[in-house]
């Protein structure tokens, strides 16, 4: 089977890139832009293993080449 030559895991994004977030009793909703430009991937996976540590990072993620901008819907 040939491989999509859509980064893993960005799929849905590319479908339907309406998404809520709900934090602290607040809910907004934002529309998902996926980015693949390396530099800014590169500063999320740094702010990433910031706050998470670079342990679960690489626990939880795989592929590094692609993030998600959310802007105001």
């Amino acid at each position: 089977m040939p491989r999509s030559p859509v980064p893993s895991g960005i799929e849905n994004v590319l479908q339907n890139p309406s998404i809520r977030i709900d934090a602290r009793g607040k809910e907004a909703k934002f529309r998902a832009i996926p980015i693949t430009e390396a530099g800014f991937v590169k500063s999320v996976i740094e702010k990433f293993r910031e706050k998470y540590g670079a342990a679960d990072v690489k626990k939880y993620y795989s592929k590094f080449d692609v993030a998600v901008l959310a802007e105001p819907a």
